[in-house]
């Protein structure tokens, strides 16, 4: 038989995982790999990582995702749609123009020079 303890434990577990779970239909995973992957994302997970070899789950918890509404997510959406496909057509295409652009964008979201 469980305690009332466990129970406590079990209800909390369960309503952090639905809060998680409503938070991430926030975000399209494109807009997501758009500041990953910007210089902003790099930059600021090596801030808070704590291995120079590779990156922890928690690490990724302390990047600060600006929440925005999917209309203003779509411009990035866009972008990382189109870099992906130029690399399924040719795995050395030159997405560099595309990735300043996502770079300027992600910098005017935060607010950066």
């Amino acid at each position: 038989m469980k305690s009332l303890k466990d129970f406590k434990l079990n209800e909390n577990i369960y309503t952090k995982r639905k809060e998680l779970e409503n938070n991430s239909e926030k975000f399209s995973l494109k807009y997501l790999l758009a500041i990953l992957n910007s210089k902003f994302g790099y930059y600021s997970l090596n801030q808070v990582r704590r291995s120079q070899i590779g990156f922890y789950p928690d690490d990724f918890k302390k990047l600060q995702v600006k929440k925005i509404s999917f209309p203003l997510q779509k411009p990035f959406i866009n972008l990382v749609e189109q870099i992906l496909s130029a690399k399924r057509i040719n795995t050395n295409s030159d997405t560099s123009a595309l990735e300043a652009e996502i770079d300027r964008m992600v910098y005017e979201l935060y607010g950066l020079t």
